[in-house]
């Protein structure tokens, strides 16, 4: 989500919002390819939304993070190899699960460890996604672009673990 669309305050305001869960954050203008860095300093990324007025406000994910995703593309039948998948890997019924409009629903998770993944498919249209990833935040009051996002960010909730036998492919 860029500033000059919603508003300096309005995304400063998202941005501690999701701060305050963990979850770091960057701006970038994702347009150039720019690579986002995870930071967690309110002042840092204010001071990021207030120079990039056409900079994109993103959950970084890979190692630096600590945060990971499974990308589920349902056009290709991910939904499906997810259910298959959460016969042998338990994912908690609390996961963060977002969705940006137009695109595959993405199921975050913690991760502790050290990873130099990217991507690693699990299966038709699953895959486990890291580095050099990050997910675009729409802005709350967008019905269109926010649809299904926000739902799964209540206050104070906690990003789940990846499953131990999720980890081994890490």
């Amino acid at each position: 989500m860029k500033a000059n669309s919603v508003g300096v305050e309005a995304l400063v305001s998202l941005a501690e919002d999701l701060l305050e869960e963990g979850i770091p954050l960057d701006v970038v203008c994702l347009d150039i390819g720019e690579k986002a860095v995870p930071r967690t300093d309110k002042d840092v990324l204010r001071t990021l939304i207030q120079a990039y007025g056409d900079g994109d406000l993103v959950i970084p994910l890979g190692k630096d993070s600590g945060l990971v995703a499974l990308e589920v593309d349902e056009a290709n039948g991910g939904l499906e190899t997810l259910g298959k998948l959460m016969k042998k890997v338990v994912i908690p019924k609390t996961a963060t699960i977002v969705k940006p409009a137009g695109g595959p629903i993405y199921i975050l998770l913690r991760f502790d460890g050290t990873t130099e993944m990217t991507r690693k498919t699990i299966g038709p249209g699953l895959d486990l996604v890291a580095n050099e990833t990050c997910l675009v935040v729409p802005p709350k009051d967008d019905s269109d672009r926010s649809k299904g996002w926000w739902k799964s960010f209540p206050t104070n909730s906690e990003i789940c673990a990846v499953p131990e036998n999720l980890a081994a492919f890490l």
